[in-house]
Order: C-alpha cells, then structure tokens, then sequence
C-alpha cells in the first residue's frame, strides 16, 4: 500500500513478496493500493491464513528504504515464524496471557518468539493474580508459555 507515492513504489514491493514468498513454497494472493493519508508513506501486510488460526505480518517504510526491504521485512518475520512450527506469533501470545490467567485450569502453547512484551505482561500479571505463569526460552527466540490456572470454580 502507499499514500501520497507512485503505485509502482507498491507494485516493487509486491513482486518481491511474491518472489520471497515462493521461495518459502508459499502462493500468495498480494494486492497494490492507494490509500488515503495527508502524508508520504508505504507498507506490505501480509496476513496468513491457517486451518483455525492466522498471523499477520508487515514492513513499513522509511524515507530512503527501498521498496524491496520493506518487503524483505515482513516476509522475514513471516518466515522465522513458519519455521518456528509455533501455534502462536509473538502477539497473540502476550495478548492470550491475561484471559488464560483467569482461566481456572492450566493452559500453555508455544510462540515463534518471546518479546520484552511478553515478559512485562507475565510480570504484571504475576503482581495482580494468584497463577503461575512461566516462559521458557530465550527472549528474541522461540519458546513456550504455561500458565498455571487459578483454581477458581
């Protein structure tokens, strides 16, 4: 997508999505656009679709960055996430911490990569609710979220 730049500038950025993507055996459907905006600016957003669950991943550009970078970032994170062979990305999985602490059974799955974000909400949350919640991993790498439940009825 672009606002306010030539639609070239997202067709750029298409073509080496869908040349990323491929390499990574993926068909992609990617579509280049205008949208309204007062200023200057571009992005690709790729959202990927699976049997119960999708991720989405984007690039944004910067004054300077060429088209194609942007497209290598999105699909970069797009590919350290399928080859994670995690259920969740990384912001589904600090966003599921706070309903899952309420639960009053256990739950854990795994994340394509553990972020300062989700190290915060589990602190957080571990100073308001009586659950357990431990992260296994690396941050930066892939890793697996427990939580323990908290034994409500």
């Amino acid at each position: 997508m672009v606002s306010n730049l030539p639609l070239s500038v997202a067709g750029r950025q298409k073509r080496r999505a869908e040349i990323k993507l491929k390499e990574l055996g993926l068909t992609a459907d990617i579509e280049a656009a205008e949208l309204p905006s007062v200023g200057k600016g571009t992005m690709l957003y790729l959202a990927a679709h699976f049997e119960h669950s999708q991720v989405a991943y984007f690039g944004l550009g910067a004054i300077g960055k060429r088209a194609e970078q942007v497209a290598d970032e999105a699909c970069q994170d797009l590919k350290l996430f399928l080859q994670s062979r995690a259920a969740l990305d990384e912001h589904l999985a600090d966003q599921l911490l706070l309903p899952l602490a309420w639960a009053s059974s256990a739950s854990a799955y795994t994340t394509c990569r553990i972020t300062q974000h989700l190290l915060t909400n589990a602190y957080t949350i571990k100073h308001f609710l009586p659950t357990e919640i431990v992260l296994e991993g690396e941050v930066g790498g892939p890793g697996c979220v427990r939580i323990g439940g908290n034994g409500a009825d």
